[in-house]
């Protein structure tokens, strides 16, 4: 297969198509080939890709490309092995994806890259990946309240007759849908301030209630004299976010256990999730690809693409660090300082759907879990690179 190009007008003007920036590296992660669109940027034959977390990084690099069992390697998936690498000092490109296929003898690593996260995930979305997986799988879930609703309407006469709550818990699927998948047509920019201590207490104490959905324990620790860390947010979004990411921990980590606390620097807010996972805190050192969790929880991949495509767009960053001697894994969710409504409230409680929220969240992982177990290759990453244009 080609690279996907990009759509252009057709004039006389202009090429018929244009390929996006795509080179073919080594191990080393010096370019071997680069197409035009890369050329053009400034990126040849013979320069190296900087990876912004050095060493790191690399050593994940050069795992994928021996097919480590510590990457998300499948011999059968397509693509066999992907990762997404931060850069610097590369050009005008901070990302790199890079899909990674296999013969016998060797690996051919063909790498994508972006000038930001945001463009990523517009490439990656436009693709057969991300939400046009499992949009189909979500609609399930509204057809199901759909259906219910219905049941109870032409059945007055019923012990469990059409209630308030489940038309609200119809309604919060319907948004959270939007919101993850369809930010724009909801999502303004704007945002209100909370206590970030009593959003996440109240989270964590409303989820123990949902047990069969999350097999995981939580703890919330403060900081001495911290402050109460008003922050702007959508307390929703938040809510998805970190279920979607907990629920991949609850796979990955070995005592099903996670330590939660919060940081402060300046505006900026930082929420930090600490687990055992011996496995990968060895190669994981320090990472900002949320994919890389994929080798330790395979059947999350839904959920963990729907944490990545989220902090996209609420303009989060999530990276991953790995202690060795700890034999543990620190997730962290990066909330820069984000400019707030002119005429802002600051909310006490910022629970007030959050039983119904939470009802919502736990039906949309719990038909995402049933789905997925269902299948023997479900691969939310279909590949965006299977070659280069040494090949058209």
């Amino acid at each position: 297969m080609k690279l996907i190009p990009s759509p252009t007008h057709d004039t006389p003007d202009s090429p018929q198509i244009v390929f996006s920036p795509a080179v073919r590296i080594d191990a080393a992660m010096q370019v071997l080939y680069a197409n035009p669109a890369a050329r053009m940027a400034g990126i040849g034959t013979g320069d190296t890709l900087i990876l912004r977390h050095g060493t790191c990084e690399r050593l994940r690099h050069e795992a994928c490309f021996h097919r480590s069992p510590l990457t998300r390697y499948d011999p059968l998936g397509s693509p066999q092995n992907a990762a997404l690498f931060a850069l610097e000092n590369t050009g005008p490109f901070r990302i790199a994806y890079v899909e990674y296929t296999y013969t016998f003898h060797q690996c051919r690593a063909i790498a994508v890259l972006f000038r930001t996260r945001q463009e990523y995930l517009r490439f990656a979305a436009a693709l057969d990946r991300g939400p046009r997986r499992y949009c189909g799988l979500l609609l399930q879930t509204l057809r199901s309240l759909r259906d219910e609703c219905r049941q109870q309407l032409t059945q007055p006469d019923t012990q469990s007759p059409l209630s308030a709550d489940t038309v609200e818990e119809l309604m919060t699927v319907t948004l959270l849908t939007l919101q993850c998948f369809y930010p724009d047509t909801i999502y303004t920019g704007e945002k209100r301030l909370y206590s970030l201590h009593r959003t996440v207490e109240s989270y964590i104490r409303t989820l123990a209630d949902y047990a069969h959905a999350m097999a995981i324990h939580l703890d919330l620790s403060y900081a001495a004299a911290s402050s109460d860390m008003y922050t702007s947010m959508d307390p929703e979004c938040l809510y998805l976010l970190l279920t979607a990411l907990l629920s991949a921990i609850s796979d990955l980590s070995e005592d099903h256990a996670a330590h939660i606390w919060l940081t402060e620097q300046d505006e900026d807010r930082t929420i930090h999730i600490r687990t055992r996972c011996e496995r990968l805190s060895r190669l994981l050192t320090h990472t900002a690809d949320v994919q890389a969790l994929a080798a330790g929880a395979p059947h999350k991949e839904m959920q963990i693409t729907m944490a990545e495509f989220l902090a996209g767009y609420c303009r989060y960053e999530i990276d991953i660090c790995g202690d060795e001697d700890a034999h543990s894994l620190i997730v962290r969710l990066h909330m820069p300082a984000h400019p707030t409504q002119p005429d802002f409230k600051s909310p006490l409680y910022a629970d007030a759907h959050l039983e119904s929220t939470l009802h919502a969240i736990c039906r949309l992982l719990t038909l995402m879990d049933t789905d997925q177990q269902k299948q023997d290759h479900n691969y939310i990453h279909g590949p965006l690179v299977l070659g280069t244009e040494e090949e058209q």
